[in-house]
């Protein structure tokens, strides 16, 4: 039997093009992997507030809306127990870091942090930072949560190039 080729990821290009049924029955029945445009997300806020016309960090925006919030931060250079270890800080140190590390050419005695698992939409439930694309609505698991009040699985992770997640294995 010859070698099976690599996978290919299909990549959607416009979502007016892309009906659910489609990416119901040839991805999410399938359990196979796609990526989807930027297209997907030109009206969410954090793209038009978050960046700027450079597709760079709004450290201004970040730290003005949301500066004194405290947020998770995991190490990439540390592994426990086949995970990051995580401190909480407040976002204004986490950007402090961010930018230093940039200007020190993406080197820090701290190590390479990354901002994971921060519950940003339920902190601040008035941004318009994201809305769930229609592909994903069909979310019993946060459904679950939001009627008994609970946890949800609604994160942002943001860092520095070069941040990543250990993946769970």
């Amino acid at each position: 039997m010859p070698p099976s080729a690599p996978h290919q990821i299909d990549f959607i290009e416009e979502p007016q093009t892309f009906p659910y049924g489609e990416f119901f029955n040839k991805y999410l029945l399938t359990n196979s992997p796609c990526l989807f445009s930027a297209e997907f997300t030109q009206h969410w806020g954090s793209r038009k507030t978050w960046v700027t016309e450079e597709n760079k960090p709004n450290w201004d925006h970040l730290l003005e809306n949301f500066g004194n919030a405290i947020v998770p931060v995991a190490n990439c250079n540390v592994k426990e127990y086949n995970a990051n270890p995580k401190e909480q800080i407040p976002l204004c140190e986490f950007i402090s870091y961010w930018r230093d590390y940039i200007e020190h050419n993406y080197h820090s005695p701290k190590g390479c942090l990354y901002l994971k698992d921060w519950h940003m939409s339920r902190e601040f439930p008035k941004q318009n930072v994201y809305e769930t694309p229609e592909y994903f609505t069909s979310d019993w698991l946060n459904e679950y949560w939001d009627s008994i009040d609970g946890d949800d699985y609604r994160f942002v992770y943001m860092g520095p190039k070069g941040s990543w997640r250990i993946p769970y294995q």
